[in-house]
């Protein structure tokens, strides 16, 4: 077998995991093959669950019985007040309805019920665990139900178990521990209610009774309940003393301004003292001048900012102009009247000692004070009385608030004592139907079964899901596309998914596909003169696809230049049966042989190959970095169409950067079931950091139904006889003696 198909179980890689497009992104076939790509799991699981849970269900689950008993609790007949009928469905009654059940399932009724069956020694009970106890588990369970039947005017008590006659002992003893219990409590609670309602009676007639004391003591003290003829009296007082206060303050403020002009003019002669400039003092200290001034510069700035905002037509601009002109007008009247009383008051008094007029406005503005004390004494208990009387007109309206609500209340009740009366002496409105009836046996296995096989089933499912999500390794074409960025350029099927009338046909198509994707991938789809072959790490297949590609470019026709860069662990002249003596790269690198004397060439194939002997670790940098290098390669280019250069792994020395910048491009190989995603994406960034061309990547060892063109592939392979045809006319790439040992990486 060749050396050339045999592929090795190396390790397979994404590319960048981290903006890698979900699945719900694109779609869901990659979810949908990585589980079926496990379906020995979802089987493996099934059989198991299938196994054990079918015959534990169908002897394990026993046939249940159900008993049933209803009571019927009808809604009032007659409402009290209107005589209406009422309906099953009123708010109120489903209230009704729904307590009455949950009264049933208090602790009180199950205690009931348990001392009424504890002689009958049902098999439904424990002897060891308390009865009540166990009740309550059947009814979390939802063996035991009690609650109101929709629409109807029934709460039904229904109880599921193994024996018949302990279902239905079970439910009439529900139902005649609730009856029993119901007959008490309306016994007790229409009584307690009715006693309620008197006492409530009598708590508003004491209210009421107080009330009116309240607002008959007010009355008393002024003679009638209405004050307000009062406050209108005591009003109009304070307002008259308000006015003899302000006239008396006037007057003082005037006789404070004479006294202050006598005693500024006693020393002056009466024709100095009427003098402008005089005058003009005496005018503006008047208190009345200097408002209407301080108005007419409050409207004169209004004026300034309506000028800009509003038009000369405006009504509220021209209302402003008035009213300045007629302030400006009141100020010049009372300038000349404040003149001419002075110029009176100056020439009218000129003969009398001055000394006397001051002491004359002394005594007057001493008699102003004591009437402005007295005036203020009474207003200030005017005010006092009036708080007082508006106080006493409050509480007379809150009370009389206050009769009302409390009469209105009292009706209320008295009329509810009637209701509750009436409503005593209507029939009960709880009524047992009949006793317990068992219905046909429950019989769940079948459900069961299918829930079993079900379940069976969707725990397959999950496992394969969790196993497919928690997979770090790389499996199908699907988990490229999923995982990278980089294009997915071919596959190679794994010779274990191949017989061996496969084998040349799916190798050489497999290689003929990666070209074709290699001149789709790159500019004018001319595929690069240089191309580095290498991956994230040993075993990946890498030194196999390398030479694979290079013979599948020479059976075309093509001038192909296989390197082996792979100085720390060299395998093409091994893997080809070349002759391994000669010199190799690096001697061609050191100058110590040409290129010609190293090239091996396969003319079978016309394949020439550039093999490395190893053996020169320490120098691998420098030989590489040399400018001869470079040269080389250049020179090469001129008498090869390509050159195929077999690398070390990225992730495991640095040369392959190195020779990925001295290539054209570089494609990255991965292995189906070993290359990790992050190795790829690793590998994948160093390239990128350092500006090297990725070509893209292919997938190794991947099986026949997820190559790259998988549906092609099934097709020509279920035809057998053009199979034979095929392989007989495109045999293997390259017939090399011995198997390859597995060294390639």
């Amino acid at each position: 077998m060749s050396n050339l198909n045999k592929y090795e179980q190396n390790d397979y890689i994404y590319d960048d995991l981290d903006e890698a497009p979900s699945v719900s992104e694109n779609n869901i076939k990659p979810l949908i093959n990585g589980m079926l790509s496990r379906w020995y799991v979802i089987l493996i699981i099934f059989v198991l669950g299938c196994t054990i849970g079918l015959p534990l269900v169908w002897y394990k689950t026993p046939i249940m019985y159900m008993a049933k008993g209803q009571i019927h609790i009808k809604p009032i007949s007659l409402n009290i007040i209107t005589g209406a009928k009422e309906s099953g469905e009123i708010s109120n009654y489903k209230v009704f309805m729904n307590t009455q059940a949950s009264m049933m399932r208090q602790n009180r009724i199950f205690q009931d019920v348990c001392d009424k069956l504890i002689d009958k020694k049902l098999a439904i009970f424990d002897n060891n665990i308390d009865m009540v106890k166990q009740l309550r588990t059947l009814l979390d369970s939802g063996d035991l139900s009690i609650a109101p039947m929709r629409n109807q005017e029934l709460i039904q008590i229904s109880i599921k178990c193994k024996n018949k006659l302990d279902a239905r002992l079970l439910v009439d003893a529900f139902i005649d521990a609730y009856m029993a219990y119901n007959v008490n409590e309306n016994e007790k609670g229409e009584g307690s209610r009715l006693a309620r309602l008197e006492g409530r009676q009598l708590e508003l007639q004491n209210k009421i009774k107080f009330t009116r004391s309240r607002i008959a003591q007010i009355g008393e003290s002024y003679g009638t309940l209405d004050l307000s003829a009062n406050q209108d009296i005591m009003n109009n007082m304070i307002i008259r003393i308000k006015k003899e206060v302000i006239d008396l303050e006037i007057r003082k403020m005037n006789l404070v301004i004479l006294k202050k002009i006598f005693e500024e003019t006693k020393d002056i002669s009466a024709e100095s003292a009427i003098e402008p400039k005089v005058q003009m003092e005496i005018v503006n200290d008047d208190p009345r001048i200097l408002k209407l001034i301080e108005d007419i510069s409050e409207v004169e700035r209004h004026l300034v900012i309506m000028e800009v905002t509003m038009a000369p037509q405006n009504i509220t601009f021209i209302a402003k102009k008035k009213e300045l002109k007629y302030l400006q007008e009141q100020l010049d009247l009372r300038t000349n009247k404040v003149k001419e009383e002075y110029q009176s008051a100056i020439v009218g008094n000129s003969t009398i000692d001055d000394t006397s007029k001051i002491t004359k406005i002394d005594s007057e503005l001493k008699s102003i004070e004591a009437y402005l004390q007295k005036y203020k004494n009474m207003l200030a208990n005017e005010e006092k009385t009036q708080i007082t009387v508006g106080k006493d007109q409050f509480g007379i309206d809150e009370a009389a608030a206050e009769l009302v609500v409390q009469q209105d209340l009292l009706a209320q009740v008295i009329r509810r004592i009637q209701d509750v009366e009436l409503e005593n002496k209507q029939p009960a409105r709880v009524k047992r139907i009949g006793n317990a009836y068992v219905g046909d046996p429950i019989d769940n296995r079948m459900k069961l079964l299918f829930g079993v096989i079900a379940g069976s089933l969707g725990l397959g499912i999950i496992c394969a899901f969790l196993l497919f999500k928690i997979n770090r390794r790389v499996d199908t074409t699907d988990d490229i596309i999923r995982c990278s960025k980089m294009p997915l350029i071919g596959t190679t099927v794994g010779l274990g998914y191949l017989n061996e009338s496969q084998m040349s046909f799916q190798i050489t198509e497999d290689y003929q596909n990666i070209r074709a994707n290699i001149n789709m991938n790159t500019v004018a789809g001319i595929s690069p003169k240089i191309l580095a072959i290498s991956s994230s790490g040993i075993g990946e297949g890498k030194t196999t696809m390398a030479i694979n590609l290079a013979v599948s470019m020479a059976k075309s026709g093509l001038r192909v230049l296989l390197i082996d860069g792979d100085f720390r662990k060299p395998d093409i002249l091994h893997v080809l049966g070349l002759d391994e003596s000669k010199n190799g790269l690096q001697n061609v690198l050191r100058g110590d042989a040409s290129v010609a004397q190293c090239i091996e060439r396969i003319d079978k194939i016309g394949l020439d190959v550039l093999g490395c002997i190893g053996g020169c670790v320490s120098e691998i940098y420098e030989l590489l970095v040399k400018p001869k290098t470079e040269a080389i390669l250049k020179e090469l280019t001129k008498s090869y169409d390509h050159i195929i250069i077999d690398t070390a792994p990225i992730l495991s020395a640095q040369d392959p950067l190195i020779w990925g910048k001295l290539a054209d491009s570089v494609i990255l190989t991965c292995f189906s079931g070993q290359t990790s995603p992050e190795k790829l994406e690793e590998a994948y960034r160093r390239l990128i950091s350092v500006n090297i061309e990725v070509l893209g990547t292919v997938l190794n060892n991947v099986k026949l139904s997820e190559t790259y063109y998988s549906y092609g592939y099934g097709y020509q392979y279920n035809n057998k006889s053009a199979i034979g045809k095929r392989n007989a006319a495109r045999p293997l790439l390259v017939s090399l003696g011995d198997d390859e040992d597995g060294s390639a990486s």
